[in-house]
């Protein structure tokens, strides 16, 4: 056997070494990939503790703020039937803007949080801007538990004054007494 020379021995050390390097280089990446997940992902748990901390601690504001506005909200028997409440109030507003509904469904009632809510999906009304506009202040101020959520709008196509449409009208109140399910009929 030959001997090996000094310059094979450093080509064999220094190929080993940067086999190493890359082996120590792929692994490393990995590591430093995932430390840099963990760091992210610490800095988003500790901005939501810091977030969930403020919100305990306004705690006593909320219960004060709510029991501040609480008596605005219209409160039924847990047996009422809040639909024709609710109708009434939408036909009132009608009836004072000029506006005029042709026809109405009232959703179920829908528990969400200590509130109830139902929804009034009322098709094809017709009238002018002037009557529409009206008829969102009239239910502006039937109440803070009133809620237009869509409201699509038309022009008649025999006359651009007049308009037509559809809109949804959400209404918020609160029960004497909760009955054991979420939903009630």
């Amino acid at each position: 056997m030959s001997a090996v020379s000094l310059r094979e021995k450093r080509l064999v050390i220094v190929t080993i070494l940067v086999l190493l390097y890359a082996v120590v280089g792929f692994t490393a990446r990995k590591r430093l990939d995932g430390w840099q997940t963990l760091r992210v992902e610490t800095e988003a748990a500790r901005s939501d503790y810091q977030l969930r901390s403020a919100l305990i601690a306004a705690g006593p504001k909320w219960k004060k703020d709510f029991l501040e506005v609480q008596s605005l909200m219209p409160r039924f028997a847990a047996t009422t039937r809040v639909d024709t409440h609710w109708l009434k109030i939408l036909d009132d507003a009608a009836a004072v803007s000029g506006i005029t509904i042709g026809s109405r469904q009232v959703s179920r009632e829908t528990l969400v949080g200590d509130v109830y809510e139902i929804s009034i999906q009322c098709n094809d009304w017709k009238g002018t801007l002037d009557q529409l506009v009206h008829f969102l202040y009239e239910l502006h101020r039937a109440g803070a538990m009133l809620d237009v959520r869509t409201l699509f709008i038309r022009p008649d196509s025999k006359n651009p004054a007049n308009l037509s449409g559809q809109f949804t009208l959400y209404c918020a109140f609160m029960r004497e007494t909760t009955p054991a399910t979420g939903t009630t009929p």
